[in-house]
């Protein structure tokens, strides 16, 4: 079938391609099912006539409670199909979070599996939402792929962070097409390729060339480490030739393959991002995936990828130097800039200033980025756009609230902006600190917080740990505090969580009982 300039212009029309010219090839695979792409087809058109016959319309916000699954995929396409935009919150957020990231959608529907639909009845704003849909619910496929405007909404997904407003990203579907292509250039994903994904928009990318998609039976549950013997089963089972997912679930699987002595000859190719990927880490990757090409990839919700690099450059770089962690190499299509946070007081500028506004190389400050792939809109976020968007001359810049500056072409981060710490007269970033630390020997994980009025430093022992006061007697700290266990982000359990951790050291030092070192 051959599209029409209106109706290619929706994403699912990639889809429908992929599926029209692969459709005995098998689509995407999860706990022992599998839908190849002609079925997956049928079934998206089944959905897309009863999310019409139940009065969904194009333009319609439909709020998804569904986990990464097949059904997931088919819901979301026949959202696409019929013209609606699909909205997602995080999986972990809290109940007065979920609260306020409904009222801010405005959704006409809701779809959910039996835990969800229970949660909406919890929900004041979520009861009100008026088309309560059948996960199961299907029509007779007669309808055509709905005629979208390129600048039409296709996606909102919320990041409820622990402050502030919730922000929305929006991508619509020419955003999406940009998205599309910009992976698809990058991680070059083949028809032929079996790809294990725990990130979904990658999945989108899959189906949308074709390629077999492998979600994982464990480790997706946030907060929970990955079981890792039951990913690789499935991965040697189905003969997987990438792996595209979060630092963490890399680890886990590469250190159960080194420690068990067993190989994937399938996987050819190993991509992560969403967390930092420090240099203890690339060597754990090395080692459980010797034969894969493995790359590390810097983004970010609003722009991805930004940078990208070779573990083995990272390791070699991060035994050269220890004042950042290597981020590789700017993708082309990324116009990056480091600036002076400190002299940022307004929301435009002309191109002159904005020029003087940026930092000279190997100077720390923020990282902000331009470009075709970076999102420029949010949904009813207004505090968002204020905080992330900064217009220089014609271009809209993204700050990404990230730190670190560039060194003979390469990209190294220093953490989080608002991490970085004044102390004794010089700054300070934890972020190098904490990755410094992870090297030392008996030392697990560490975090450098400046809480409380004091400078706190927080360490993860591991099992027999010596001269913890020794090692970090040359880190500039008030105190020391150890802990069992130092908290991580829910999401890809990559990054500390700083304000869990802080209220656990602001309970240890009210004396609530975890043992002080110092």
């Amino acid at each position: 079938m051959k599209w029409n300039t209106m109706k290619h212009l929706n994403i699912v029309g990639l889809f429908v391609e992929a599926a029209e010219q692969y459709p005995d090839r098998i689509a995407i695979i999860h706990r022992g099912k599998s839908i190849r792409y002609g079925q997956l087809l049928r079934e998206v058109r089944r959905t897309a006539a009863y999310f019409e016959k139940k009065g969904v319309r194009k333009g319609d916000r439909v709020l998804v409670f569904v986990p990464m699954s097949i059904d997931l995929y088919r819901i979301v396409l026949a959202l696409f199909y019929v013209g609606a935009t699909a909205v997602f919150l995080d999986a972990w957020s809290g109940v007065k979070r979920v609260e306020e990231c409904v009222e801010i959608a405005e959704c006409r529907g809701f779809i959910g599996h039996w835990k969800a639909r229970l949660i909406r009845w919890l929900l004041p704003s979520a009861r009100k939402i008026p088309l309560l849909l059948k996960l199961r619910g299907r029509g007779e496929a007669d309808g055509e792929v709905a005629a979208v405007q390129g600048e039409d909404p296709a996606l909102i997904t919320f990041t409820t962070g622990s402050t502030g407003r919730p922000k929305a990203a929006l991508r619509n579907h020419n955003f999406l097409r940009i998205q599309y292509e910009v992976l698809n250039g990058y991680i070059h994903p083949d028809a032929g390729d079996v790809v294990m994904t725990t990130l979904p928009i990658v999945l989108l990318v899959n189906l949308g060339v074709g390629a077999c998609s492998v979600i994982p039976d464990a480790g997706l549950h946030s907060g929970k480490s990955v079981d890792a013997g039951v990913i690789v089963d499935q991965m040697s089972r189905y003969r997987v030739s990438r792996l595209i997912a979060s630092p963490q679930f890399g680890v886990e699987v590469a250190t159960f393959l080194a420690g068990k002595h067993r190989s994937l000859p399938h996987l050819k190719e190993v991509y992560t991002g969403g967390g930092p990927v420090f240099s203890d880490m690339a060597l754990q990757l090395k080692k459980g995936f010797p034969d894969a090409h493995i790359q590390v990839i810097y983004g970010s919700t609003e722009a991805e990828p930004i940078s990208h690099i070779a573990v083995d450059q990272l390791i070699y770089l991060s035994g050269r130097q220890n004042d950042g962690l290597p981020a590789g190499e700017i993708y082309p299509g990324t116009d990056l800039r480091i600036i002076h946070t400190d002299s940022l007081h307004n929301k435009s500028y002309t191109s002159s200033e904005w020029e003087a506004l940026c930092c000279p190389e190997g100077e720390i400050g923020e990282i902000v980025v331009a470009g075709d792939h970076v999102l420029k809109h949010y949904y009813k976020s207004p505090e968002a756009w204020r905080q992330a968007k900064i217009k220089a001359g014609s271009t809209l810049w993204h700050r990404t609230g990230d730190s670190g500056f560039v060194r003979d072409g390469q990209l190294y981060l220093t953490g989080r902006v608002k991490r970085l710490i004044q102390y004794g007269g010089r700054k300070i970033a934890p972020f190098v600190v904490e990755a410094a630390l992870r090297q030392s020997p008996g030392i697990r994980r560490a975090a450098l917080m400046d809480t409380c009025g004091q400078l706190i430093l927080a360490i993860e022992p591991e099992e027999r740990s010596n001269g913890l006061k020794e090692i970090a007697g040359s880190i500039p700290h008030d105190r020391m505090i150890t802990f069992e266990s130092i908290p991580l982000d829910p999401r890809h359990r990559t990054k500390v969580d700083y304000t869990a951790l802080g209220k656990m050291i602001h309970q240890q030092l009210e004396g609530d009982g975890l043992l002080s070192l110092s």
